[in-house]
């Protein structure tokens, strides 16, 4: 439940920083990592 509420803030924060490319790249590798 705690993950899912993780990924949630993710998503916004993703949304909320998407004009910064090597902002959203970084947390994209983080995600991609961290899914895995």
């Amino acid at each position: 439940m705690f993950y899912n509420i993780f990924l949630r803030l993710v998503q916004i924060m993703l949304l909320q920083y998407r004009t910064i490319p090597g902002f959203v790249t970084k947390y994209s590798d983080f995600i991609l990592g961290f899914g895995t």
